[in-house]
């Protein structure tokens, strides 16, 4: 059956965040549900704070370029058998609808980073930097900022304090940290050019 698009915020509609996989009965991250704060309505199973959050971003994102542009979802809700299939975090909270993969065509990603910093929702949760693959991940759930190495779906270490800055080209400094540490060979002896050094 297939898939009604309907807004889920101003600039968003559940279509960008249902799941990936190819099973076509699978609306994970499409579904509305019951809204316990307003009784008898019904709201996106995407987190609330979530989608707050990439309004907020998206206009920061528009005041940066000085006009209007979009904040493109690559990933947002997954069901498991499709998080596992790609390699997803196995508590990753894109299965709980609380987590987008996303990028900006008109800003570089490592901006996008800085621009989501400001915004409380992804400042408080995550913020993952692909550099390799182009995109931000976004998440509201336990404060978590790091940069995903080369082109996995792996986590990086955590950067533990808060203002410490998101270090991008993580697998290019480990290459020249390690070419650093090998012993630098000896210098050959001077040519004594002919001369026998004995008497």
């Amino acid at each position: 059956m297939p898939l009604d698009r309907l807004k889920i915020s101003a600039n968003f509609d559940n279509y960008e965040t249902k799941c990936h996989c190819k099973d076509e009965s699978c609306q994970h991250g499409a579904k509305f549900v019951p809204d316990a704060k307003n009784p008898g309505k019904f709201r996106s199973e995407m987190h609330p704070r979530l989608l707050d959050g990439l309004e907020q971003l998206r206009a920061l994102a528009c005041e940066e370029v000085g006009r209007d542009v979009p904040l493109i979802i690559t990933s947002g809700g997954r069901c498991p058998p499709y998080n596992h299939a790609i390699g997803g975090n196995s508590n990753s909270e894109h299965l709980r609808c609380a987590a987008v993969d996303c990028f900006c065509p008109h800003l570089p990603i490592e901006k996008l980073a800085e621009l989501a910093k400001k915004v409380p929702a992804f400042a408080n949760g995550g913020i993952g930097v692909c550099k390799a693959r182009n995109f931000l991940h976004l998440d509201v759930g336990p404060k978590s900022h790091f940069v995903y190495p080369g082109k996995t779906h792996d986590r990086a270490p955590e950067v533990s304090d808060p203002k410490t800055p998101i270090i991008l080209d993580q697998p290019k400094k480990a290459v020249e940290e390690k070419q650093t540490e090998e012993p630098t060979p000896e210098p050959a002896p001077r040519p004594t050019r002919g001369r026998s050094l004995k008497r």
